[in-house]
Order: structure tokens, then C-alpha cells, then sequence
């Protein structure tokens, strides 16, 4: 007994535009095909074949490896052939495990941004780049207020020849107001080696991947863009590694918190 292909997508719950696309893949073929009308005949048996096929692609098991557990059954039923199914949804349930925490990630950076947007006025990007090493120069001190790193700043200005100075300069900031004392590293690029002198250091800053936000150069807004990259890293659940860093680009403030990811 044989059914043509309306039949049998009657009784296998399969349209006959997908028995043919399976006949084309090489997943479900016809017993036999009819040499007078080219009517595609399946087998009474070969319904539990659809079946399977069905079962596996509502697990989400993907078409190439639902055709090798379907030739391994049908061909070997037989302990060894079970395992070979079991593996594939072990796997199966792997790649959904992942996919889910990736999926419960993407949630808590959606929640983080609208309780950004609930508590500030605008979104604050954030974005990680890769910083390369650079040579600079430096002074580094426990000071009493923040604006006091201005003071740094200016000596440092004394200390290094302008013709020697690249263009990034900024702040390192070891320890900040909430440990209860503050601690800065003024510093400026070196565009060649030169010694350390008295007042200053000269040393590489190491590389790093880093969290980055920006802001005008006030304090409400470097205070937001502060709040943003602490809610950025708990979201990702990273943290800063050594000092946070502040880069002057004129009228911008670049606020970078170097990455503890490898």
C-alpha cells in the first residue's frame, strides 16, 4: 500500500510543498515515484518518519542535523542510535541554555537604559573600545577637592616642554570621594621618550579595553555620564579595573573605566 503525495500530507499533518522541499534536501524521500504520472508514493511506515521530523523541528533541532538523527533511528534502531539522538539534543539544549542568557542579558541592558531614562534627562551611550599603550608623563597626589587636580595640571604644564606634549591629556582617577579620600594623576602624552624629573614621572600607560562615555566638561554632566557607565557595568555584570580615566577633547570630557574582561 502507497500513498500519492496529497495523501500523505493528509495524514502526516506535512503540506505537499514541504514533502517535496524535504524530497529535495534528501530528508524525506518517496518510496517510489510513479514512472507513468511522477506521483511521489509514500509508505505506511514512513508517517512515523514525518512524525519524528515534526517532533524534532518543534524542539528547534535544525533540518541537517533532524536528517542525520531521522537516518540513524530509521536505518539502526538500536541503543547506539538512541545515544546518537540523546547527544543531539544535548545539544539542542545547550545552544537554547546560552541563547537564553543571552536573551536574559539583552533584557537587563533594555531595563537599565528606560531606568535611565526614568532618572535622567537623555541616554548616555556607552561603548567599549580598545585603548593602546602611551607613553606619559604625569603628577600624582592626594588632593582635598576635585578642582584641585587643576593645580597638577598647571605644574605639569611648567614641567614638560610643549614641543614634546601629543595631544591626549586627562586625569587618572586612583581613589574618588566615596573611599574617602581622593586621589589624582594629572597627565599629559608624550610624543618621545624623556626622563622622569623632579615633580613628575614619565611611565606607559597599559592598554586596555574600555567602557567610554562622554559629556560636556561640567560636573552635572560628567556626574550623569559617571552614573551611566556604573549602571552599564552592573548590567553586564564587569568590572573597572585600575584607575578611571578622564580625557580632555576640548570642550568633551571622554570617561573611560578600564575593562576586567579578557
Amino acid at each position: 500500500m502507497t500513498y500519492r503525495i496529497g495523501e500523505f500530507a493528509a495524514l502526516s499533518g506535512l503540506s505537499p510543498k514541504t514533502l517535496r522541499f524535504y524530497d529535495e534536501i534528501g530528508l524525506l524521500q518517496p518510496a517510489a515515484v510513479d514512472p507513468c504520472s511522477n506521483y511521489r508514493l509514500y509508505q505506511p511506515q514512513q508517517l512515523e518518519q514525518a512524525a519524528a521530523i515534526v517532533a524534532f523541528k518543534e524542539l528547534g533541532l535544525p533540518l541537517a542535523k533532524i536528517r542525520h538523527a531521522v537516518e540513524r533511528s530509521s536505518t539502526n534502531p538500536s541503543d547506539r542510535a538512541r545515544n546518537r539522538t540523546k547527544r543531539l539534543l544535548e545539544e539542542l539544549r545547550e545552544m537554547l541554555t546560552a541563547s537564553l542568557a543571552e536573551t536574559e542579558q539583552s533584557l537587563n541592558r533594555v531595563n537599565t537604559a528606560i531606568e535611565e531614562l526614568e532618572t535622567t534627562a537623555d541616554l548616555t551611550p556607552v561603548v567599549v573600545r580598545h585603548q593602546p599603550p602611551m607613553r606619559i608623563a604625569s603628577i600624582r597626589s592626594v588632593i582635598p577637592t576635585y578642582s584641585d587636580i587643576q593645580a597638577l595640571e598647571s605644574a605639569l604644564a611648567q614641567f614638560i616642554p610643549p614641543d614634546i606634549v601629543g595631544q591626549t591629556r586627562g586625569v587618572l582617577w586612583h581613589r574618588c570621594a566615596q573611599s574617602g579620600t581622593l586621589e589624582g594623576e594629572a597627565f599629559v602624552e608624550l610624543k618621545r621618550y624623556i626622563p622622569s624629573g623632579r615633580g613628575y614621572i614619565v611611565r606607559s600607560l597599559p592598554e586596555t579595553a574600555a567602557a567610554c562615555a562622554y559629556s560636556s566638561m561640567d560636573d552635572a554632566a560628567a556626574e550623569s555620564a559617571y552614573s551611566a557607565l556604573d549602571r552599564w557595568l552592573r548590567a553586564r555584570s564587569f568590572e573597572a579595573r585600575g584607575a578611571k580615566r578622564e580625557i580632555y577633547h576640548q570642550s568633551t570630557l571622554e570617561i573611560q573605566y578600564p575593562l576586567n574582561i579578557s
